[in-house]
């Protein structure tokens, strides 16, 4: 886990430098926080859809382990 944090920051740091290169500054300008809350978006949104698949597969199973063992939804009789 710590090696994907360290590209994490290695990565916004390189798209950080990109965004100040860009606009000639080493300002936090607005433009340059545009770009960092979209690169953190990006990041928060893919996160977001990877939760959201394992939830629909943890769905998947729990339907299908009742569809087997429907005397567990029937309270054990």
């Amino acid at each position: 886990m710590d090696g994907q944090r360290k590209r994490q920051n290695k990565k916004k740091q390189h798209v950080l430098h990109k965004a100040m290169q860009k606009n000639k500054t080493k300002e936090m300008t607005d433009e340059v926080t545009n770009i960092m809350m979209w690169f953190v978006a990006e990041k928060i949104l893919n996160a977001l859809s990877r939760v959201n698949s394992l939830l629909s597969s943890c769905l998947t199973l729990h339907r299908k382990f009742w569809k087997v063992t429907p005397e567990y939804a029937e309270g054990g009789r």
